[in-house]
């Protein structure tokens, strides 16, 4: 019976003392922070529609490529600035980033804005745009 509980214990003891090779980042926005490059880009605003299946791609000579940044701005809030060269800059302060298992969602208040798994950012919003009813559509991935 000592036997018994003295390798339950060593196995115990063992198992607590795990190192751990990927720390846990101090916070949320830590985690996710950081600049990503745009793999693909889909919009719906104002009746205009934009379809990036692939980028960068050239159009007419022109290379067209974008990034979304996250900066840290608290422990579990970050502010992002998304730019897709030739058509501009769209920032969004204040997303809060909650975890679910090994995905971390993005909100800007309730409103869910995508997700980060790892060194991808999916980002899928659709809304209606009160002043036009108009379908408000903006889709991406990105990359670390």
């Amino acid at each position: 019976m000592k036997k018994g509980l003295l390798f339950v214990f060593a196995v115990l003891v063992f198992a607590a003392c795990k190192k751990d090779n990927d720390p846990a980042p101090a916070d949320l926005a830590t985690a996710i922070a950081g600049n990503y490059a745009l793999n693909s880009f889909f919009s719906v605003t104002e009746g205009d529609s934009i379809n990036f299946p692939t980028l960068p791609t050239t159009i007419q000579g022109t290379t067209i490529s974008g990034t979304i940044s996250a900066t840290k701005r608290t422990s579990n809030f970050v502010d992002l600035l998304l730019t897709v060269k030739e058509l501009g800059t769209l920032p969004l302060d204040s997303v809060e980033v909650r975890q679910s298992g090994n995905t971390y969602e993005l909100y800007l208040y309730d409103l869910s804005l995508g997700t980060v798994e790892g060194n991808t950012m999916n980002f899928n919003v659709s809304d209606i745009d009160p002043d036009t009813n108009e379908p408000f559509i903006i889709r991406f991935q990105a990359k670390k």
